[in-house]
């Protein structure tokens, strides 16, 4: 079994005119494990997840059907855009119950793209927008890693996300170099925010007071890393993994991979709404 990389991307859902904000998870084909043998769909069954793919941010919205099957040992949520971090919060606790969400395991890798993280640098007279990290580790303590994203790809819109890998990020060979959402001064920034985000914590509001809490109750927990990734698109795997080679059944687009709704607009910056 491979990780993937799952693409959640923040949009709005009308109907009847009224507008449920949703987050659409796209990873193109079905994993090639729940192709094969029965022995071997039945193995993987067991360590993937039918996770709802358009889920809705909040309870009084109804859901849809659509379902993707996520291996959450192995495969990383890339939220490409953020909406309100209320609403992400509220997402992420539906996402995680079997009930709501459809996931019966805890979710262990995410990332978030360098430019919605860039929004929550702490601007004068103005409270600080990381504290919301601190309460989504408290609520969900199996997470390892929250991956920053250095991310110049069109990962964000592509319709082929079973195309891209993520990657630690290379160093930079002098001071140029990075593209727009890679360069020196962006992972600066990334590293002042996160660098000391545990041990010289830069809120110190109820999310805090709740990790702090979590921490005290569960002194063998493990805090999550901030590793800087890169997102680009794998030869390899545009080859063996096309689309078109592919039976059938697999070449079916995943319900919700496209969002049938207008939404946030794309932007080379994702947007965050805080």
């Amino acid at each position: 079994m491979e990780p993937r990389v799952i693409r959640a991307k923040w949009d709005n859902d009308f109907d009847d005119n009224d507008c449920k904000q949703i987050y659409v998870l796209a990873a193109g084909p079905v994993p090639r494990a729940l192709l094969a043998s029965k022995e071997s769909r039945d193995e993987a069954k067991r360590r993937y997840c039918l996770v709802k793919s358009r889920l809705p941010f909040h309870s009084r919205y109804s859901c849809e059907e659509n379902s993707i099957w996520i291996n959450l040992d192995i495969d990383t949520i890339y939220f490409v855009n953020f909406p309100a971090t209320k609403s992400f919060l509220s997402w992420m606790r539906r996402v995680s119950n079997k009930r709501t969400g459809g996931a019966h395991k805890s979710i262990k890798h995410i990332a978030i793209h360098a430019g919605v993280l860039d929004r929550l640098k702490r601007l004068p007279n103005l409270p600080d927008k990381t504290g919301f990290i601190y309460q989504l580790v408290a609520e969900h303590p199996s997470l390892t890693d929250i991956a920053i994203m250095l991310d110049n790809s069109k990962f964000e819109d592509d319709p082929h996300p079973h195309f891209y890998t993520i990657t630690e990020a290379k160093q930079l060979g002098s001071s140029k170099g990075g593209g727009r959402w890679g360069n020196r001064k962006v992972r600066s920034k990334m590293d002042d925010l996160f660098g000391a985000f545990f041990t010289q914590p830069k809120a110190t509001g109820k999310e805090f007071e709740m990790l702090k809490e979590f921490r005290e109750n569960n002194p063998e927990w493990t805090e999550p890393t901030f590793p800087m990734m890169s997102i680009s698109k794998n030869a390899k795997c545009m080859a063996g993994y096309s689309v078109y080679s592919l039976p059938a059944a697999a070449q079916q687009v995943i319900p919700g991979a496209k969002a049938r709704s207008t939404g946030p607009s794309s932007t080379k910056a994702p947007g965050s709404k805080n």
